[in-house]
């Protein structure tokens, strides 16, 4: 690729291929992705397009977490920025464990381990609230079919009950 940039400058970004600099602040460009003006460490302050690895987070502006940007080849407008979370925040994942966490507080966070998927807060919703934990009690907003028996070991509220069936659909993962 062509660039005006003068040799020394191509250089530097050659030799250092990454470079460390600070969270600044991130806007989105319709259609084109998000842009983040990184803080530098000493040297200057850039903006660069976000690289997209399909996970992604907000911080406020200027917050204090890292930033790589990957240079590409030796034009130092051919860079990306790689967000880090916060080194303070960062979970102490168990062996053979995985997820995604919050990326300002550790102890929120979806595991993957050897024996299920793990929610870790307190407080969830799916599908707009059609399924939502809030201080201690499951809320369904939407019909629920059982296709074998529910067991209620303690009593059931109801102010109506009708009798019937309904087909249930096969399931597909």
């Amino acid at each position: 690729m062509t660039t005006f940039n003068h040799f020394p400058g191509r250089n530097r970004d050659m030799q250092d291929a990454f470079e460390r600099g600070l969270w600044g602040a991130i806007e989105y460009v319709e259609g084109a992705g998000a842009v983040m003006r990184v803080r530098g460490t000493g040297t200057v302050d850039e903006e660069a397009p976000i690289l997209n690895t399909g996970y992604g987070f907000n911080v406020p502006a200027d917050y204090n977490t890292e930033v790589f940007m990957v240079s590409h080849g030796s034009d130092t407008n051919q860079k990306y920025v790689l967000p880090s979370l916060p080194r303070d925040k960062q979970r102490q994942w168990p062996e053979n464990t995985g997820g995604v966490q919050n990326p300002v507080d550790k102890n929120r966070y979806l595991e993957f381990n050897e024996k299920r998927t793990y929610i870790s807060d307190e407080a969830f919703a799916l599908l707009d609230g059609a399924l939502e934990l809030k201080d201690g009690k499951l809320y369904i907003r939407v019909p629920v079919v059982v296709e074998t028996t529910i067991t209620v070991n303690q009593r059931v509220i109801t102010p109506d009950v009708d009798l019937g069936s309904e087909n249930i659909p096969g399931f597909e993962p």
